[in-house]
């Protein structure tokens, strides 16, 4: 969404349903990306509920990324992403250039052993 936040629950809630849908068993890394604040809820008990739900089966983990000057080092949106990154098992990047960005997929990518994907490209 932009120019008036994002739903941190809404992408969670979309999240939890591609998952559901695997019957692979694979381990699931999720990349939470947002350039700005949440919309006013609180996403932590449901990456805590992901998290419960999925782990045993998928070894779920979920990194976060803010991008732009809306989730800038220091900002509200910055410090609730890391809360969720923590809550996710993951780790929280940040990045305010498309340089910046490109290099945090890389390190991300770098950590993946495995190349498949629930959601086409």
């Amino acid at each position: 969404m932009s120019g008036g936040g994002t739903s941190y629950i809404s992408g969670l809630e979309s999240a939890d349903s591609v998952i559901a849908n695997d019957r692979s068993n694979s381990s699931i890394v999720m990349i939470f990306m947002s350039d700005g604040q949440d919309l006013g809820s609180n996403p932590l008990p449901t990456m805590q509920n992901l998290r419960q739900k999925y782990f045993s089966n998928h070894k779920f983990v979920c990194h976060t990324i803010g991008f732009g000057e809306g989730a800038a080092p220091g900002s509200t949106a910055a410090n609730l992403l890391s809360r969720l990154a923590q809550q996710g098992g993951g780790n929280a990047y940040s990045a305010s250039t498309s340089v910046d960005l490109v290099n945090v997929f890389n390190r991300l990518a770098a950590d993946c052993t495995v190349t498949g994907t629930l959601v086409a490209q």
